[in-house]
């Protein structure tokens, strides 16, 4: 199996993001503080085929924008981060 390597040149600093769920953790960890600034929280359930796996609890549970915080706030800062992420869903 081959592993892709994505560098990224940042401040000249060469940064290296795979599909790990070590580096998915380190990209939610700087999420997590403004979702739990509107009463929720967000746990990593599982990764799979590129699919990283969700939960988004608490205030989030029943708010109307927990898509639109999920597709455009998590899938689009991991997917930035770590190109081998396919997408992101949610579990409930």
């Amino acid at each position: 199996m081959e592993i892709k390597v994505v560098e990224w040149i940042i401040c000249g600093i060469v940064i290296k993001m795979e599909l790990t769920e070590e580096n998915v953790l380190k990209v939610l960890e700087e999420l997590i503080p403004y979702i739990e600034a509107d009463g929720g929280y967000l746990q990593l359930y599982d990764i799979e085929d590129g699919y990283v796996k969700v939960k988004l609890g608490g205030a989030c549970e029943t708010c109307a924008m927990s898509t639109m915080t999920l597709k455009q706030g998590i899938e689009k800062k991991l997917m930035m981060e770590i190109p081998d992420v396919v997408g992101v869903v949610q579990v409930l």
